[in-house]
């Protein structure tokens, strides 16, 4: 495990140089092998890896550590028990990686908070291969980006999770997360049923954005606000915006539109848009056509293959790989230029 890890680090830009491995079980005798002791004692560059299990309670991240579930998100579970997150870091950078858990039941109700799953100020970690379900938040109830975070979000799933804005997701003032083959479906919100962006520049490519509910607020799977977002190779299919005013996606204002790119939009309760955001089907590759989700009752939303596909490789594919998955470079190449071409 500690190959994949350290291989998959450096493809990452991620420094794994004298890096240590503590592991950690669900119900350890010894404190320093919980998952509470394990991060106390854990120094910059350390990887906590979980065994199978559950285990309970709310953590801070410290600086640098990583926290990785050993056999995947389906085994290793992560539960806030109501408590107000699972997960927080401040001043997080890339060397921190969280990958491999379910992280359930946290809940941060109270207004100007958010991230029942993850809550993150001013950070940038690297969140993949992992479930964020049954959250409640006031803002971003799966992961909330608080002021100045830019971190990769990738591979993961998001369901059930519920806030006032954004219902699994928040870019929350001069954030730029990037947010890669992801499936987000089934949550819900009063704005942005999926996402929320305000005042931010999140870069959102080739997720899976299925049956998520903005009432009444607007914007079933993204609502922005000040949020010249870039949304290129997504699937958008059954969100629903019951005051029909934008089933995709809504924006509250024009001075600083979204890129919208080679996206599929298919019977978004609401319309594909909504508020100021331009009509974009038919233009820069964004059109409508049933995506042929695998089995989209039981939410098994990886797509069909169809030979007259107007976007064929729009949409998320299921991950399948080691537990901490590489973004590619081209991906990461994207995201940065958004960055550096002022977007902000």
């Amino acid at each position: 495990m500690l190959s994949i890890l350290a291989g998959t680090v450096v493809g990452m830009g991620i420094t794994a140089a004298g890096a240590g491995v503590i592991r950690v079980e669900p119900a350890a005798t010894d404190s320093t092998h919980t998952l509470a002791g394990a991060l106390a004692e854990a120094a910059p560059g350390d990887t906590l890896l979980l065994a199978p299990g559950l285990y309970r309670g709310i953590y801070d991240l410290p600086r640098g550590v990583s926290v990785v579930g050993a056999a995947g998100p389906d085994s290793t579970i992560l539960d806030a028990d109501g408590g107000r997150y699972v997960l927080s870091g401040r001043g997080l950078d890339s060397t921190t990686v969280i990958a491999g858990l379910t992280l359930q039941n946290g809940k941060r109700d109270h207004p100007n908070s958010g991230g029942g799953g993850i809550y993150l100020y001013r950070s940038s970690p690297v969140i993949v291969n992992n479930v964020f379900r049954n959250h409640l938040g006031y803002f971003g109830a799966g992961v909330y980006t608080n002021y100045g975070c830019n971190p990769v979000i990738a591979f993961n799933r998001f369901h059930d999770n519920e806030a006032h804005l954004g219902g699994a997701l928040a870019a929350y003032q001069d954030c730029a997360p990037l947010v890669y083959e992801n499936f987000v479906y089934s949550n819900r919100a009063v704005s942005g049923g999926g996402m929320l962006c305000l005042n931010s520049a999140p870069v959102l490519v080739h997720n899976t954005w299925v049956a998520n509910r903005a009432e009444p607020g607007g914007g079933g799977a993204l609502y922005g606000d000040s949020s010249p977002a870039l949304v290129v190779g997504n699937v958008f299919a059954y969100n629903e915006d019951p005051k029909r005013d934008g089933g995709a996606v809504f924006a509250l204002d024009d001075d600083r539109p979204a890129v919208l790119r080679d996206n599929i939009l298919w019977e978004n309760l609401g319309g594909a848009e909504g508020g100021a955001c331009a009509p974009f089907v038919g233009v820069d590759g964004n059109c409508s056509e049933d995506p042929q989700l695998v089995d989209r009752q039981r939410f098994l939303l990886e797509r069909r293959a169809a030979a007259a596909s107007c976007q064929p490789t729009a949409g998320a594919r299921r991950w399948s790989g080691p537990v901490v998955p590489a973004v590619p470079d081209s991906i990461l190449g994207l995201w940065r230029e958004w960055r550096r071409s002022g977007a902000r």
